[in-house]
């Protein structure tokens, strides 16, 4: 098969989500929705940079500069730090889910049928290489982008940029470096962790390769086809935008749709617990009413899960479509070859030919 570019992996990933979603079954999509959840197919990132609005004084501080900061010490401390390390250890148990679901859902799209069984049990070791790279470039991305933000705003405190009269200017133009640097950084870690997650996991799953010769192999890729790793990652973009969008209208129409019977309830017990007199049927009330708060959430989580299915299935079969003319494993199993068909009957003999008749 020759090598899809990045608009011509567009039509064979769209047909394999008709194949695979349709006709629709809700379990179906719903346990494809799970799947690309845990595997950070359907997580976004947002980069907030609050400005201040107005500062004292016309951009002043107040006399002494910036007041001492008191940390906390005592039962305080202890939350705080039982927090942080909860939040980590959190985030380590959902990083591990993410590397085992990453090729859960590379299986699931491969075989056209959703099972967390056979995709956790078959890749368990090119999962957990998958997952220490992850927590090691997490780590060494976190601790760069603490340098970025942090080092320059210790340079700026040196400079005694933050203790004087009118600091509205620097600091403007410091948070504008700052935004500039993290921008080349996204972009930069971007490519890399593009890299990694649509075309080293194929390479350690279906080549059981190390992580240092599947990058080797990537490497190669994008060494010899600039041009096309460029175009595949700014399509990538684009289609993402354009299925938040399609994700996001779909999302709305159903909460609206859901809210309208949920304010109806909710309406009503109020009104019940406004007529009641008796505090154990209110409470009754209020109990009924957080059991459905509860219930409503729950049902606004599966709905959305489930719009996500094919969006999960499309981006995985997108970079698959793409890798599978680069990588001729992949494309075997994508387009499995297809038996010669059988030879067809002999033809029956010819009739024999009449004897030539006798010259009278």
């Amino acid at each position: 098969m020759p090598k899809l570019s990045a608009i011509d992996s567009v039509n064979p990933a769209m047909e394999r989500v008709r194949w695979m979603l349709l006709p629709f079954r809700f379990a179906t999509w719903l346990k494809l929705g799970f799947i690309g959840w845990l595997a950070g197919e359907i997580a976004s990132a947002g980069f907030n940079f609050n400005f201040p609005g107005s500062f004292p004084g016309r951009g002043k501080l107040p006399p002494g500069g910036i007041p001492n900061i008191h940390f906390p010490t005592g039962m305080l401390a202890f939350i705080i730090v039982a927090g942080v390390l909860f939040i980590f250890l959190l985030s380590l148990v959902f990083l591990y889910l993410s590397a085992r679901f990453r090729f859960i859902l590379l299986d699931s799209v491969l075989h056209g049928q959703a099972d967390i069984g056979r995709g956790w049990s078959a890749y368990r070791a090119p999962a957990n290489r998958y997952f220490v790279f992850s927590l090691v470039y997490s780590i060494v991305t976190l601790l760069i982008a603490l340098l970025v933000i942090g080092l320059p705003l210790w340079r700026a405190w040196k400079r005694g940029v933050f203790s004087g009269g009118d600091i509205l200017r620097p600091v403007l133009v410091l948070i504008g470096s700052i935004v500039l640097i993290l921008i080349v950084f996204g972009i930069v870690s971007y490519v890399i962790s593009s890299a990694f997650r649509d075309f080293v996991a194929p390479l350690l799953a279906l080549g059981n390769l190390r992580l240092g010769d599947a990058w080797a192999e990537v490497w190669k890729f994008i060494r010899g086809e600039p041009g096309s790793f460029a175009g595949y990652l700014c399509m990538k973009v684009v289609l993402a935008i354009a299925a938040a969008i399609g994700v996001g209208i779909a999302t709305f129409i159903c909460i609206f749709v859901v809210l309208i019977p949920a304010v109806i309830i909710a309406v009503v017990l109020a009104v019940m617990a406004g007529m009641l007199k008796s505090k154990i049927a209110i409470a009754g009330i209020v109990t009924v009413g957080i059991l459905l708060f509860l219930l409503f959430v729950a049902a606004m989580f599966m709905i959305a899960l489930t719009l996500q299915a094919p969006v999960a299935v499309f981006f995985e079969s997108y970079r698959l479509y793409f890798f599978a003319g680069r990588y001729p494993r992949l494309e075997a199993l994508l387009w499995p070859a297809q038996p010669a068909p059988p030879a067809p009957d002999p033809l029956p003999p010819p009739p024999p030919l009449p004897e030539p008749g006798i010259a009278g």
